[in-house]
């Protein structure tokens, strides 16, 4: 099976893994890319097994976060957004395709 590598590019500063208070949004992050993994494996069968957070104002250090794809918590975070999607009208264009493009939907 054919590996892939999924990259999302933030203009913002680069969140510190190691401060506490920057660990929810690096969750968000790395949920947002479990949701972008499961699409890509499901409509094209292509497993995703890394994705990637690349912070291009990124000046000191290494401008990369990677998040080794892990097929429990992909599931654990659908299971948790399918009803969202369901329950909810999204609003966004962004939210809307998501939504759309989960199975089922």
């Amino acid at each position: 099976m054919t590996r892939l590598s999924w990259w999302i590019f933030k203009s913002e500063k680069k969140v510190d893994v190691n401060n506490p208070k920057d660990r929810e949004k690096l969750d968000r992050y790395r949920r947002q890319l479990e949701v972008y993994a499961h699409i890509v494996q499901e409509r094209t069968g292509l497993e995703v097994s890394k994705t990637h957070l690349y912070y291009t104002s990124e000046e000191a250090g290494s401008p990369y976060i990677t998040f080794a794809q892990d097929a429990r918590s992909i599931q654990k975070t659908i299971a948790v957004l399918m009803p969202l999607c369901i329950a909810s009208k999204p609003k966004t264009l962004a939210s809307r395709t998501t939504c759309q493009a989960l199975p089922g939907l």
